[in-house]
């Protein structure tokens, strides 16, 4: 019997993966470092802590 949720992964694969269960930790959002609103609209965040552009695998130096 398959224990997986409907997870919209193909049964066949996720049947042959024996993954235990994971916990997430999500540290509470401080509302601090605010980008101004035009910056923030372009990076899709406010804050700044969070503006982490995908770079491919690139280090940005």
């Amino acid at each position: 019997m398959n224990n997986n949720m409907n997870c919209g992964c193909d049964s066949k694969m996720t049947d042959k993966i024996n993954m235990p269960i994971a916990m997430a930790y999500v540290p509470w959002q401080e509302f601090q470092n605010i980008d101004n609103f035009k910056k923030g609209y372009h990076n899709g965040t406010i804050f700044k802590d969070l503006n982490k552009p995908f770079l491919g695998g690139r280090i940005s130096r």
